[in-house]
């Protein structure tokens, strides 16, 4: 089955790092990661891997990975110090006691 798999690679646990950020004010611990090579990895398993770094590398992967007829992987390397979602903004409430989440 050709699968197609694009793996967004923050080097963090996204979703924790943006609490940490939101609720802490940015002093992080646990959420950044020393990830493996990603394209070797997938290699190893038998997929063929593309790496992407810009925004043309991510355009020219996705287009290369719609040819590949075995599972494809394509990576793409990504800043992780995104904006939180805006969801969880909704979620919290500063009182002069701290914060919590609703």
């Amino acid at each position: 089955i050709p699968i197609k798999v694009i793996v967004f690679n923050d080097s963090a646990w996204g979703a924790e790092k943006a609490y940490q950020k939101l609720l802490y004010e940015g002093r992080y611990i646990g959420s950044n990661l020393k990830n493996p090579d990603l394209l070797r990895l997938a290699k190893s398993l038998g997929a063929e891997a593309i790496h992407a770094q810009s925004p043309e590398e991510v355009r020219r992967g996705i287009r290369e990975l719609n040819k590949i007829d075995i599972v494809g992987v394509l990576i793409i390397d990504m800043e992780n110090d995104y904006p939180t979602p805006a969801r969880i903004f909704d979620a919290v409430k500063r009182t002069p006691r701290g914060i919590y989440v609703k």
